[in-house]
């Protein structure tokens, strides 16, 4: 069965992602646009021709690495002030960009730490999605504190979510994490 007919079966496209073998349902959104010229939101109206084809499979094999910490945890929504973004982040150079923010973000981090009173507690990388493609990236804190100029305000939707711990440099330790949640 190809995803265009799970889709239209109403099928979530984070399951549909995750069938076909995707890391994520922006990386299947943004596959998925490119083969068929349409999201997989758009896919479901009636008359949009679109083509089939074969799953793609990627392995990534990494020896000798140290093993990497998360858990899985169900959080209700929290409230986050932050730094986001600019502009879009494809898969393809999300983790050079993430390198890069942090290295220009990390200048505010001991200002945005202040302002952490909620939880988690600490300093968080969070990727914000949108109908499955990709809404932003921030550095931020849970926090009820009024939001700095020049900073934004987000929640974060109770889900369940793979938290993943990081330590050292922010900026080098930031960007490796991105490195190794994207290629392992």
């Amino acid at each position: 069965m190809v995803a265009s007919d799970l889709l239209d079966r109403g099928t979530r496209v984070i399951d549909v992602a995750l069938r076909y073998g995707y890391d994520s349902p922006t990386a299947f959104a943004r596959a998925f646009r490119r083969l068929h010229g349409v999201s997989p939101s758009e896919a479901k109206s009636e008359g949009v021709k679109l083509a089939s084809y074969p799953r793609l499979v990627f392995t990534l094999s990494v020896k000798g690495e140290e093993p990497m910490d998360y858990k899985i945890v169900e959080m209700p929504a929290f409230r986050v002030v932050g730094v986001p973004s600019a502009g879009e982040w494809e898969l393809e150079d999300a983790g050079e960009k993430a390198v890069q923010y942090w290295v220009d973000v990390e200048p505010q981090v001991d200002a945005l730490l202040g302002l952490s009173d909620g939880e988690p507690a600490g300093l968080l990388g969070v990727q914000f999605c949108r109908d499955g493609a990709f809404d932003g990236y921030m550095a931020c804190v849970a926090t009820q504190a009024p939001c700095p100029d020049g900073m934004a305000v987000r929640v974060v939707p109770a889900a369940t979510y793979a938290v993943f711990e990081c330590t050292g440099d922010v900026s080098s330790a930031m960007g490796e994490l991105w490195h190794r949640v994207l290629s392992e």
